[in-house]
Parts: C-alpha cells; structure tokens; sequence
C-alpha cells in the first residue's frame, strides 16, 4: 500500500530509470518496514520546476501509506531526501517531501480495501 510519487527536472537515461525504480521501491519498503510487495513507485522526470527563483535541480516527492504518524515525518524525511539527494545529485535545500497517512478503508487494492473486517 506504499506509494511513493517522484517528481523532478532531472532526466535518466532508461537504465538509470529502471534502477532508481528498484531502488526506491526497496528503499520504501525498508525504511516503513512493510513488504516490498505492496510498493508502487511513480516517476515523473525531466519535468518543468522552478524552485527558489532558479530552475536548478530540485524535486517534490509524495508518500502515501497506510499507518503514517506526524512521529514518523522526520525519519522518513531524513531517509528519503538523503536517497534521493544521493542518487539524482540534487541538494537537499532543493527536495521537498510531503507525507500522507491514508484510512485503511480508502486505500483499494484487488477489488476491495485494506480495511480490517
């Protein structure tokens, strides 16, 4: 049920696209220790951003899952924009990261939701 949403000015080629998307898909799972088989990961590249008065590399990132707390935010900001500062050379003052905790019975998957019963 972890969604990660990526979005950047920066271009990859289709190797690098494909490894950061295996990447992060581990990275997510990890560091919200849940399975890797329920993590999507979106990549928009090579999109038009003008942050702080400059159109230097700069990136926004969403995460969405079921289970965030406020308590969380700052693991997961600090882990998250270390990655992806690391891996796409942006700086971090250029990185922001907003953090979605979804109900459980709104998130669908499989013809029905994550809802317990």
């Amino acid at each position: 049920m972890p969604f990660v949403s990526v979005t950047t000015n920066q271009f990859l080629s289709q190797s690098d696209k494909a490894e950061l998307l295996t990447e992060l898909s581990f990275k997510c799972a990890e560091i919200l220790g849940k399975s890797e088989d329920y993590v999507m990961v979106r990549l928009n590249l090579d999109e038009s951003i003008f942050f702080a008065g400059t159109a230097e590399p700069a990136l926004f990132a969403e995460l969405f899952s079921i289970g965030l707390s406020a308590m969380d935010a700052p693991t997961l900001s600090f882990a998250l924009c270390k990655f992806l500062s690391e891996r796409l050379a942006i700086a971090p003052k250029r990185i922001y990261l907003n953090f979605h905790d979804v109900p459980r019975e709104m998130w669908g998957w499989n013809g029905s939701t994550f809802a317990k019963n």
